[in-house]
């Protein structure tokens, strides 16, 4: 987790995502042992006060680049059954603010999946600051039935996914 100092040198203004050095990844437990994928984020935001608070998180992700190296699961996954991705070719997720503790910040939010909103709690640490870049690595848990991915039958693939998400922020504004 990172030092109050590191936390401290965070710039206000508004940051924005690096999308070539910023990665989601997921695993989830199947009868076929644990699975792991990733989803790639193609946009987010966040804001910092002149407080130095975080005032608000939103990102996107593309649903069609699902990938578990697996071409006939990834196919399933991407089909109507689950996320559909011709009709919602993306996943979004918001937050109005983070709240900092002692290791990194507690961020409360949303992740929408084909339309259906669910809440999502990321514990989040800062990696690294550097001159206008910000590393930040975010883990959380999703509920996929809450998250309205019931299709498939719940002894085959477990309702919790655990979600890690690597990004590489670079102040705008």
């Amino acid at each position: 987790m990172a030092a109050p100092a590191l936390q401290q040198s965070i710039r206000p203004g508004t940051w924005t995502i690096e999308p070539d050095r910023s990665t989601a990844s997921f695993t989830v437990r199947s009868l076929a042992g644990t699975v792991k994928g990733t989803i790639p984020i193609t946009g987010a935001t966040v804001q910092v006060g002149a407080d130095g608070a975080v005032d608000s998180v939103s990102a996107v992700l593309n649903s069609a680049g699902f990938h578990t190296g697996n071409p006939k699961r990834d196919n399933d996954v991407r089909s109507t059954k689950f996320l559909d991705v011709a009709a919602y070719p993306t996943l979004s997720f918001s937050a109005p603010k983070a709240v900092e503790g002692k290791g990194g910040w507690m961020v409360d939010g949303s992740l929408v999946v084909k339309g259906t909103a669910t809440p999502v709690r990321l514990m989040t640490e800062l990696v690294d600051v550097s001159e206008g870049h910000v590393v930040v690595r975010a883990s959380g848990v999703v509920d996929r039935r809450e998250a309205g991915l019931t299709k498939l039958p719940n002894l085959m693939i477990a309702r919790m996914l655990k979600i890690t998400l690597d990004v590489t922020f670079r102040h705008v504004a």
